[in-house]
């Protein structure tokens, strides 16, 4: 695991959130289905930011029949990038410094 620098943040920037810190956000997001942004209503929950709220990373409910959430990239409080269906793909790609948990789309 990563070191822990001052404010909680590892030395890549991450600083995940307590439980108790979190909260669900409903409302209507802009999100990147691979080729234009559609608009949805969802629910939010962001649980890490980077480098001090840069943008933030959140699960998204429902998304999909066969899924029951996803976690996205929030580079504003209104748009959306999915990156995987599973926190443990999320915490590998993680560790793992890889470029996809840095990509994001913006309108």
């Amino acid at each position: 695991m990563p070191s822990i620098y001052p404010h909680d943040t590892d030395e890549e920037g991450f600083s995940f959130k307590e439980l108790a810190m979190m909260h669900i956000k409903r409302g209507n997001y802009k999100i990147w289905d691979g080729q234009e942004f559609q608009t949805i209503h969802v629910n939010v929950l962001p649980f890490c930011d980077y480098m001090q709220l840069s943008w933030e990373y959140a699960f998204v409910f429902p998304w999909s029949t066969d899924s029951q959430y996803i976690v996205c990239i929030m580079p504003t409080t209104d748009s959306l990038t999915p990156l995987c269906d599973r926190l443990s793909t999320f915490l590998n790609h993680y560790m793992d410094d890889d470029d996809v948990i840095y990509n994001y789309k913006m309108e």
